[in-house]
């Protein structure tokens, strides 16, 4: 059974799911702008679910306003008759995610508002191409909550991205804090598929960590202080 959520609390009312359908003719009907309020399972308590703007396009003359852009790299070629947008024919998602319950909350003491982690796939594509869609968390560990050897540290997003069924794009990003200096290190990391730029090198990926300065970084052991430019990749 499901029960409306509002802030993370479950309600005695059930989730309320709205459609729109509009109908043309077989090659020109559509289900449209679908979404439902976020919701808990009574077999989950505590986990939000949410889904936004879903559409299932069955038309070769129109496609849904509620649709969101195909992103680059997306080969419109397997999908649309003659590169005609208009033609795309699936299923589109705008947002589906999920908030864990409160006992698995993130973040530091002093945030405000919703700290659990919310983990969500968006802009999700599925047609006869196969899956396009981005998955990702934010806030994930906070500088307060990690910790390794004295090296406090933050991961503050990290994301997927998967185009027409492979592997396209990683990212995650945050900060760290290192022994006997005062003063945040920012970091991210890319994995970046390298078939779509270069033909003969489908299996092979690029790898890109690179730091930035937060913070003015002091060294007080050294009686010094040290500034970092930021348009720079120190590792």
């Amino acid at each position: 059974k499901l029960k409306k959520d509002v802030n993370g609390v479950a309600q005695e009312e059930n989730p309320v799911l709205n459609v729109k359908a509009s109908v043309g003719d077989w090659d020109d009907w559509m289900v449209d702008n679908v979404s439902m309020d976020p919701f808990q399972a009574e077999a989950l308590p505590g986990w939000t679910f949410t889904a936004q703007n879903i559409v299932y396009d069955h038309s070769i003359y129109r496609n849904s306003a509620h649709m969101g852009a195909f992103p680059t790299g997306y080969d419109e070629g397997k999908t649309m008759v003659a590169g005609d947008k208009m033609t795309w024919q699936g299923l589109y998602i705008r947002e589906i995610s999920v908030k864990m319950p409160e006992a698995l909350e993130f973040g530091d003491d002093n945030d405000k508002g919703d700290k659990r982690l919310k983990i969500s796939a968006e802009d999700m594509f599925f047609d006869k191409s196969g899956a396009t869609l981005r998955v990702g968390a934010d806030d994930v560990l906070s500088a307060k909550t990690g910790k390794a050897g004295g090296w406090a540290f933050s991961l503050n997003g990290v994301s997927l991205e998967f185009i027409q069924n492979n592997f396209n794009h990683c990212k995650f990003d945050g900060t760290f804090d290192v022994p006997l200096i005062e003063g945040e290190i920012g970091y991210e990391c890319q994995i970046l598929h390298l078939g779509k730029e270069y033909k003969d090198k489908k299996e092979q990926y690029a790898y890109v960590f690179r730091t930035q300065q937060v913070d003015s970084l002091n060294f007080d052991f050294m009686l010094a202080r040290a500034d970092m430019d930021k348009n720079l990749t120190y590792f």
